[in-house]
């Protein structure tokens, strides 16, 4: 069983790509958004996601927050999911430092591109239009299957 929690602000690109898994490949996710003050009981589930949009090159602060503070990750099979506006994973290396050092198995980190329309982009009618896309979708999937295998 497979559970994600997660923060999707502005253009819900990260709920977007979440959202691409159920049904698909036989992929059963229970969805938590951590905005709406829904937590799963992660012992519940062997594979845990947290996925969030990139806000200044980071995870979601209160996210962050509640997981330093409140998620007991001792053995537990946890992956990360961000979307950002350059798309690159690196950002979620510090989340995945934090995690490993609370005793978690960190068995992946996925990241793509989003409809960023943060600051001066907004002028611009921002970057990444459409994404994540289906393309983005299929890799997501495709990342997920190989990751619970």
């Amino acid at each position: 069983m497979i559970c994600v929690l997660y923060v999707s602000k502005h253009h819900k690109n990260t709920e977007k790509l979440l959202k691409s898994l159920n049904g698909c490949d036989g992929i059963e996710v229970d969805l938590f958004d951590f905005n709406k003050g829904e937590i799963p009981d992660f012992n519940k589930y062997e594979y845990i996601g947290f996925g969030s949009g990139i806000y200044a090159g980071k995870f979601d602060k209160n996210l962050r927050s509640y997981i330093d503070k409140n998620f007991d990750a001792s053995g537990k099979k946890v992956f990360l999911v961000s979307t950002s506006g350059i798309g690159k994973t690196a950002h979620n290396n510090s989340l995945e430092k934090t995690l490993s050092e609370k005793g978690a198995s960190v068995i992946g980190s996925f990241n793509c591109k989003g409809f960023d329309t943060f600051g001066p982009l907004k002028i611009i009618g921002g970057k990444g239009k459409g994404r994540p896309n289906e393309e983005d979708m299929k890799n997501f999937r495709k990342y997920i299957l190989s990751i619970i295998k």
